[in-house]
């Protein structure tokens, strides 16, 4: 059976260096920037190897965000095998 892997990334701009008018409009459609930990909540809720933020306008975190995603794609995932009791 194939797994899907997969990582939740927010990017890091928004909220930090966005423009006014830009939150202003999110504002307006009774929305807003994600916080770090909506992001986190999202991908414990997804399964996600985890949540991770990073700006394409600046690339700040943008190579740690594509290697986290290479290695979560060629890691097999961390399973916890259940421990049952035998009695003899």
């Amino acid at each position: 059976m194939q797994t899907i892997k997969c990582v939740v990334v927010g990017d890091g701009a928004v909220g930090k260096t966005c423009d006014s008018a830009t939150l202003e409009k999110l504002r307006n459609g009774g929305q807003s920037p994600i916080t770090r930990e909506m992001g986190e909540k999202m991908a414990k809720e997804t399964r996600a190897s985890k949540y991770l933020e990073c700006s394409a306008l600046t690339q700040e975190g943008l190579k740690t965000t594509f290697d986290e995603a290479i290695m979560a794609a060629l890691l097999p995932p961390v399973t916890t095998k259940e421990k049952k009791c035998a009695l003899l």
